[in-house]
């Protein structure tokens, strides 16, 4: 499983990444399967402004990942409103799988979309190795944790600042002092509220937070919109290739049979993988589209076929779609694409999301200071959240010790995909707040290595 952030094009890519060749539910009360280990701001929504309380859902979601495999899950007792005295309440699930080392710290994964579940009925090593015990977690409201309706749950429900506050319930509810927060894409913005919220309430803080592909602010009008990174992403993919197989690309009709939404979904979510071992310029998506060669067989254009069809299908749901809607709109970007489709060669926005949506809390990492460790690890080559983020959230953490690895034509998730053969002593410095030189230095990867002490705060 992968992540990725911005539009729903955007989103298509987790599955088709998952796929590559390379090497809490709603109940009543708190019921445990498994064995565990030992506010700010915004504006108070009133009584008045809130939709009745829905009747609980079962738990867990039909269906889930919880619900196929129980081991190791928890639901937990969450109110709907946290920022509400007397808050009615439904169930949150999250999952836990133990380590092999009891000693280690334990990492929270935290997901991307916003409305991609974290949550599977595996773990996935890629993710922390496997002598770490690792929690998976699902937002409110989807995967493990959704309603049998999509309108179930009044709007109000979906807030970045409440699924910060489940976070913290995991925390709490196992007593943990020795553990990391990990964010993937939304999940880093979300990390980062997790993180400064703890330190505000006096809980034991993390180790350090480790953040893949990161959301440093929203995406406002006076910034390059969601969509622009891949326009220009995908045009240096396009004029790397060889003529023959360029003119295919600008010419009606488009080949494999597929129509241009089908190549505007395809080219967007393979544009995320970016360059990886194996996969050098012109990357993933420019090696695959060598399949359109004159000469090649049927069978080798039908292969490419298949990679832009799983590129471009959408990984969220529509309890995903409809809590995406919510928190980007409000909280990430003014105007975010829904979909690109191929015309004369280029990308072209087809949709637009929350041009209607007021962007009433702009996410800002400035707003959510830390004082642990920050770990970043930022493809320079990523559409998804372009290197500018990782910069505005290093930037902007100045009370914490912090270092990035830009990972040098890296796309979104460059820290799984680039840097596999360092895994272990990169977190095994990062799960102690050590300094990442020598890690790094283990990676065979091309990477630059950037840092900065904490600046204390003015008396």
């Amino acid at each position: 499983m992968r992540s990725s952030f911005v539009g729903r094009a955007g989103l298509a890519s987790l599955s088709f990444i998952a796929a590559l060749p390379f090497t809490a539910c709603s109940g009543d009360g708190e019921t445990t399967a498994g064995d565990g280990l030992a506010a700010r701001g915004g504006e108070t929504t009133t009584p008045e402004m809130l939709s009745p309380a829905p009747a609980r859902p079962p738990a867990p979601a039909a269906g889930s990942p919880c619900a196929a495999d129980p081991e190791g899950v928890t639901v937990l007792e969450r109110p709907m409103f946290p920022d509400r005295e007397g808050s009615p309440t439904f169930g949150y699930s999250y999952k836990l799988y133990p380590g092999t080392d009891p000693n280690a710290a334990t990492v929270i994964y935290v997901p991307g979309g916003p409305g991609q579940p974290g949550i599977d009925v595996e773990r996935d090593p890629d993710y922390a190795p496997l002598e770490y015990p690792h929690i998976q977690t699902d937002l409110r409201g989807i995967g493990c944790n959704a309603p049998e309706t999509v309108e179930h749950y009044p709007d109000e429900f979906y807030r970045s600042e409440f699924f910060a506050d489940d976070v913290i319930a995991i925390v709490e509810d196992l007593g943990l002092d020795n553990y990391v927060l990990y964010g993937i894409s939304y999940g880093t913005a979300l990390a980062t509220m997790v993180a400064s919220r703890i330190e505000a309430r006096g809980l034991p803080p993390p180790r350090a937070l480790v953040l893949e592909g990161v959301l440093g602010g929203a995406f406002t009008s006076d910034l390059p919109g969601t969509e622009a990174a891949f326009v220009e992403r995908w045009r240096l993919v396009r004029d790397s290739l060889d003529e023959s197989i360029r003119s295919q690309l600008v010419a009606e009709p488009l080949p494999l049979d597929l129509t241009p939404e089908q190549w505007g979904a395809g080219i967007t979510g393979g544009l995320g993988v970016a360059e990886f071992p194996g996969f050098t310029d012109p990357g993933y998506l420019g090696l695959m589209l060598g399949n359109l060669a004159p000469g090649l067989s049927e069978e080798e254009r039908n292969s490419l076929r298949d990679v832009i069809l799983d590129a471009g299908a959408s990984t969220v749901d529509v309890m995903g779609d409809r809590l995406h809607h919510l928190v980007s709109c409000h909280e990430f970007s003014e105007t975010e694409y829904v979909s690109l489709k191929l015309e004369a060669g280029e990308l072209v926005p087809t949709r637009f999301d929350c041009t209607e949506v007021a962007l009433s809390e702009p996410f800002s990492a400035a707003d959510w200071p830390v004082h642990v460790p920050i770990y970043y690890f930022s493809g320079t080559l990523d559409p998804n959240t372009p290197p500018w983020q990782a910069s505005a959230h290093f930037n902007a953490q100045t009370a914490a010790p912090r270092q990035v690895v830009h990972v040098l034509g890296g796309g979104h998730n460059a820290r799984i995909f680039n840097l596999g053969d360092c895994a272990g002593p990169l977190w095994q410095t990062m799960t102690g707040g050590g300094d990442l030189t020598a890690a790094v230095a283990t990676c065979s990867w091309p990477h630059a290595l950037q840092g900065a002490p904490p600046v204390a705060a003015a008396p």
